[in-house]
């Protein structure tokens, strides 16, 4: 009954367009009404056992809208729980495609994404070990991921490791060229846009520079 009621109250009854409002609180800055929104509704389909595709594309979805919300809100204890369902199901709608529809499995958000989203719940509870693994396993399925190697070092500090990592990443990522009046890199494989990223990546090439040259004065800091 207070799952009726609670479906009715937040217009669940149409997953896609509960999730286009889940992201919009969650842009507005209504973090509250967003975890209660997305609680319900990976509840609500994970009680439904014999759940169409769409449905469980809906649910992985609303899983990983779910981990970010818990982030956000410093409950990342809670999120390690979720994201481990997130990848289990997100394996099960995998399974499922390669049976009924292949094609569609490359467009699909990368599962490299939901261990940067587990290195990240990981690093923010102190669990530096979980997250170096969660991180690894990224870089792993996605080689050179600029953003989820950025993310390691500003949860867990310039730790050497994880700042070589970066470094490689940004090595790799070649120069940053403008495209549409925003700073890009130039492989399509590491893009990231915003004048943050930009300013980052020159500290880190300096970096990377001075210790190629065998200096000590680097021109990384902690942030």
């Amino acid at each position: 009954m207070q799952t009726q009621h609670l479906s009715i109250m937040f217009g669940m009854s149409n997953p896609a367009q509960t999730l286009l409002q889940i992201e919009r609180y969650i842009e507005d800055g209504r973090m509250e009404i967003s975890e209660v929104m997305a609680s319900e509704f990976t509840s609500m389909l994970l009680a439904n056992k014999k759940r169409a595709v769409d449905s469980q594309v809906m649910l992985v979805k609303g899983l990983r809208l779910f981990c970010d919300i818990l982030l956000l809100r410093d409950k990342a204890k809670e999120g390690i729980p979720i994201v481990k369902i997130l990848h289990k199901e997100r394996k099960k709608l995998i399974r499922i495609l390669k049976r009924n529809a292949p094609e569609l499995i490359p467009k699909l958000t990368p599962p490299a994404e939901d261990y940067r989203r587990e290195g990240n719940l990981h690093a923010a509870m102190g669990k530096y070990g979980p997250a170096k693994k969660a991180y690894s396993t990224c870089q792993k399925l996605a080689p050179n991921h600029v953003a989820a190697a950025y993310e390691a070092v500003v949860a867990m500090g310039p730790e050497k490791k994880c700042l070589q990592v970066l470094l490689n990443c940004c090595a790799a990522a070649g120069p940053v060229i403008k495209s549409n009046d925003a700073p890009r890199c130039k492989k399509a494989s590491c893009n990231f846009t915003g004048a943050k990223w930009s300013a980052y990546l020159s500290k880190i090439i300096c970096e990377f520079r001075s210790r190629k040259a065998g200096k000590r004065n680097y021109c990384y800091r902690k942030r």
